[in-house]
């Protein structure tokens, strides 16, 4: 079969995620595959792109189907044991670019490291060293392959911790990044099944409110920031910014909501005032 018979046969996914499978499964650029259209495909390659074709049929992320995903123009490799990187944190990296421009900043952490895809990033466009923090060996797993795909494993420490339980408590960070799961009880009701049956709900369950997880993070996080250190964390909604904004101001903090391009609330971003 041709590859361009292969795309016009093919129903039900989209005509250019079909281009990357084939892509995927005979090792060529995209650019290659449509200079190759009317090439016949080996017996071996068609049925290697039909089995990929039927997996993202069933549902299974395409991300998770080519093991990789782009982020902020890296390349992170991805499997089921960490949450898919989304574009909406990606504002999480331009407000961490921010912070680091203006204030002398050090050291990193990246709490729910997930993939590593926010603390590496970090690590490749900034002088700071990260230190990436999960619950999941899985993803501290991925995430030291992200680090040396990316060229940062120098820069960039792991440790496998249920939130600063294994950080030791004399240890200061200048900022501290958190994408914890925040997906509360009506939300998960609504995710598509492709988010739910296959991404790790370790990664998106944040209990009745979305707020369980979160709410023991900030439990003593000042006690981890350096004086004048700022804080910076993704949530889901209104709601969430309402509750946590408070906490934050109660604790003492600066507290400023940051929108994202939708003016959606996306992250939280709260200043140490260390007195």
């Amino acid at each position: 079969m041709r590859i361009r018979d292969l795309l016009h046969r093919e129903k039900g996914i989209e005509k250019s995620e079909i281009l990357y499978l084939i892509s995927h499964a005979i090792g060529e650029k995209k650019e290659i595959v449509l200079s190759r259209m009317d090439d016949e495909l080996e017996d071996w390659e068609l049925e290697k792109i039909k089995n990929l074709i039927m997996e993202r049929k069933r549902g299974k992320p395409f991300a998770y189907i080519t093991g990789r995903k782009e982020f902020f123009s890296h390349e992170f490799i991805v499997d089921d044991s960490a949450f898919i990187p989304r574009p909406e944190t990606e504002l999480l990296i331009e407000e961490a670019e921010r912070i680091i421009g203006k204030k002398k900043v050090r050291s990193v952490l990246d709490m729910g490291t997930g993939s590593g895809a926010i603390g590496i990033t970090i690590a490749k466009r900034t002088s700071a060293r990260t230190f990436c923090v999960d619950i999941s060996k899985g993803a501290i797993m991925v995430a030291r392959k992200n680090a040396r795909l990316n060229g940062v494993e120098d820069k960039v420490f792991f440790l496998c911790s249920d939130l600063f339980s294994a950080i030791k408590p004399e240890r200061r960070f200048d900022l501290i990044l958190a994408n914890l799961p925040y997906v509360d009880k009506d939300e998960w009701e609504k995710l598509p099944d492709e988010v739910k049956l296959y991404e790790p709900r370790i990664a998106l369950w944040g209990g009745e409110k979305g707020l369980e997880v979160i709410k023991r993070f900030l439990k003593n996080v000042e006690d981890y920031l350096s004086p004048s250190g700022d804080l910076l964390i993704e949530i889901g909604k209104k709601e969430q910014s309402d509750i946590l904004g408070d906490l934050l101001l109660r604790k003492g903090f600066f507290v400023e909501v940051v929108r994202d391009y939708s003016f959606s609330e996306r992250v939280l971003k709260a200043t140490w005032r260390s007195s």
